[in-house]
């Protein structure tokens, strides 16, 4: 996930920035999973979604500890230096969002970040 943060940042900005203290973010995280195969017909209907299948992503991981995976990956972390906070609390609005995958879509999580003061 650090990985993927770091990619992300450095095909934004070409550089990392260092993180400041001063500042507060608000974050919104959207997460979506891929669907099980369970979740579709089987033979011609393959590609088909089950009237069964679940239309919200109600099973685990749960939304807090997804958050928590990225609030920490986005510090310091381990022995490495933090990405944009120095602390997750200096994060003041949170919102989480956990979907099913569009079809054919891969898992993934949308990361946005805002600073919420000058």
């Amino acid at each position: 996930m650090r990985a993927a943060a770091v990619g992300g940042c450095l095909a934004k900005w070409g550089a990392l920035r260092a993180p400041v203290s001063d500042r507060v973010f608000a974050v919104h995280l959207g997460f979506e999973f891929a669907r099980p195969a369970s979740h579709y017909g089987k033979g011609r209907n393959g590609a088909v979604l089950r009237a069964s299948a679940p239309r919200a992503k109600t099973s685990r991981p749960d939304v807090d500890n997804l958050a928590k995976a990225v609030l920490d990956a986005l510090g310091a972390w381990k022995n490495l230096p933090p990405l944009f906070w120095l602390d997750d609390a200096q994060v003041v609005a949170l919102a989480v969002d956990k979907a099913w995958a569009p079809d054919g879509a891969t898992s993934g999580c949308a990361i946005t970040i805002t600073w919420t003061n000058p």
